[in-house]
């Protein structure tokens, strides 16, 4: 059953958190998701959830402000967003994943963040409208799972911003995308688009991140 909650003013952006099992990056992901005025959170398998005093002391009131809940499968977020019309993005390395700045988003958007070593679930990936990753130009193949949904949910938020005020940088050509410097990127013409709301569901939950793995 779907739970809606109206949060006035709030950007389309949504995150799903899949089996982050720290709860101080539970704490970081609520932060940055308040950050960029998201409007909301689905938990999902063991991620703990709020009140815990270890999110508490990372998201400052965060998990307070961000609409949140918790479903135990992770088929039942996606499906209850994508019944709103969002479009469900996960955050991952695979064969076939696309730079996070090249990818075609559509508004309202989800991002999937998942475990800290094994990555969002195989079966999670087959249900998503596409899969990003965060490029790793050094020696480490991956960001800490928080670190990678901070970056990730700015540029949710800054193509949206760029397309509302319409002095985006980067626009989808003949299903291609082209950045500042020129270079085309391949996109993914999948997704949906819609209004979304969002409840708020406080209590217990399996305690519960996810080193995103990135290509290099």
């Amino acid at each position: 059953m779907m739970n809606s909650l109206s949060k006035p003013g709030a950007h389309p952006i949504y995150a799903i958190v899949e089996n982050v099992r720290s709860l101080f990056n539970v704490g970081a992901i609520f932060r940055s998701a308040d950050g960029v005025n998201a409007s909301g959170i689905y938990l999902t398998g063991f991620t703990g959830c709020p009140p815990r005093r270890e999110i508490s002391r990372v998201a400052l009131g965060a998990e307070d402000s961000v609409p949140w809940r918790y479903e135990r499968e992770t088929e039942t977020a996606i499906d209850n967003l994508r019944a709103e019309g969002v479009q469900v993005v996960a955050l991952e390395q695979t064969p076939d994943s696309i730079d996070f700045r090249a990818f075609p988003y559509r508004y309202p958007v989800a991002v999937i963040l998942g475990h800290e070593v094994m990555g969002v679930r195989p079966e999670t990936l087959r249900l998503c409208d596409g899969v990003v990753h965060i490029p790793m130009l050094g020696h480490k193949a991956s960001l800490n799972v928080s670190v990678a949904a901070g970056i990730a949910l700015y540029e949710l938020l800054s193509v949206f911003e760029g397309r509302e005020t319409g002095e985006g940088r980067r626009e989808t050509e003949d299903g291609r995308r082209k950045t500042e410097d020129g270079v085309s990127h391949k996109s993914h013409e999948r997704g949906t688009t819609g209004d979304c709301q969002f409840k708020t569901q406080k209590g217990d939950a399996p305690c519960s991140v996810k080193d995103t793995r990135r290509k290099t």
